[in-house]
């Protein structure tokens, strides 16, 4: 058998061809099949790093004409990245049961910058027709290992938990999902419309120290926020409180870091916010970010305390030297052991990979 131009649920085969053998009596149709599917694009990047270009369907099952039945005894896709089998059943205005199990042996294709494979399970169920389906699975990771704050939060063997319900009509409810990895405990609850709009609040404590750019944060950190936005354009926004942070050699207490993201498929970029104390004095910063390749851009940055201000621009972060502009002006007290005020015009250059400063 040759199928031409498949295209469901955001993915589109060319040609799958193979072996498909039925049989049928009185009482049953059954079939087996062997399908080698290429040309495979996923709206997903996600899905199309795991699908690859072309992947393996296996299947089995019948048909049971009187009591209106699908059995699905196998149903296997195998790829160069991931494997996933599930059976189940289907009756017609009745039970619908689903469950399998696979395994992702290669996580980079899927993020890039973490490595490791992922073994997880799941199963769907419900009574009727007219029921919601009901979803649950879990996911476990076997050598994961990453050089980002991501890889270093999840540890080597993360596990995560979900539990949600599709509703008849459309969309998804997230009734609980956990995260729990080396240096970091993450909870989830939400939804998704049956018009891709999400609302999806979610808590998370992680164990420091994390590098965002010349920000360490140090200490155990708490975060809370929301996913808005669309399933293609989600929205991030956060709240970060840690006890300490460094900031180029300053060392802050009591931060309070906040960030809105419009678009978190497109870029990390948006909008931040922070709050700390140095030396006894509050401050409070806003910037532009935009981040590349482990490197920050901040823009329109303006940081502010009781008698001094900084405004600039600055490149941070990807262990590289930082390189911008800043205009400094006022009160050295959070920053240095001593009085006095300043008034100075900056500019750090990152020459052949060594700091300047005019």
């Amino acid at each position: 058998m040759e199928v031409i131009d498949i295209a469901q649920s955001g993915v589109a085969v060319q040609n799958a061809s193979g072996p498909v053998l039925v049989s049928m009596n009185d009482k049953a149709f059954g079939f087996q099949a062997a399908l080698d599917a290429k040309g495979i694009s996923a709206a997903s990047k996600e899905l199309a790093g795991l699908l690859g270009k072309s992947a393996q369907v296996d299947a089995a099952g019948q048909y049971l004409r009187k009591e209106e039945e699908v059995r699905l005894d196998l149903v296997r896709v195998t790829s160069a990245a991931a494997k996933l089998q599930a059976s189940g059943e289907i009756v017609r205005d009745g039970p619908v049961r689903f469950e399998g199990n696979g395994e992702i042996g290669n996580v980079a294709l899927v993020r890039p910058d973490l490595k490791g494979r992922v073994n997880f399970r799941f199963g769907a169920a419900k009574l009727s027709r007219d029921d919601d389906l009901v979803i649950s699975g879990q996911a476990a990771g076997v050598n994961i290992r990453g050089e980002d704050p991501l890889g270093r939060a999840l540890g080597a063997a993360p596990k995560l938990q979900f539990a949600g319900t599709a509703p008849k009509d459309g969309g998804f409810i997230i009734e609980q999902a956990s995260l729990d990895g080396a240096n970091l405990r993450a909870g989830a609850k939400g939804a998704m419309s049956r018009f891709d709009a999400l609302n999806v609040d979610f808590e998370a404590v992680a164990r420091g120290p994390y590098s965002f750019g010349s920000l360490d944060l140090t200490g155990e950190m708490e975060a809370f926020g929301k996913i808005a936005g669309t399933r293609n354009a989600p929205r991030l926004s956060l709240q970060a409180k840690a006890l300490g942070a460094n900031a180029g050699g300053v060392m802050l207490s009591d931060v309070v870091l906040e960030a809105d993201i419009p678009n978190v498929n497109k870029n990390l970029a948006g909008r931040a916010t922070l709050s700390a104390t140095a030396r006894g004095e509050r401050i409070d910063a806003a910037t532009n970010f935009a981040s590349h390749n482990s490197r920050i851009a901040l823009t329109d940055l303006n940081a502010k305390w009781n008698g001094g201000a900084v405004t600039g621009a600055l490149n941070v972060g990807g262990n590289a030297p930082v390189d911008g502009r800043l205009e400094a002006i006022g009160s050295i007290g959070p920053f240095i052991d001593g009085r006095g005020n300043v008034k100075a015009s900056l500019r750090l250059s990152n020459q052949q990979g060594k700091q300047g400063l005019d």
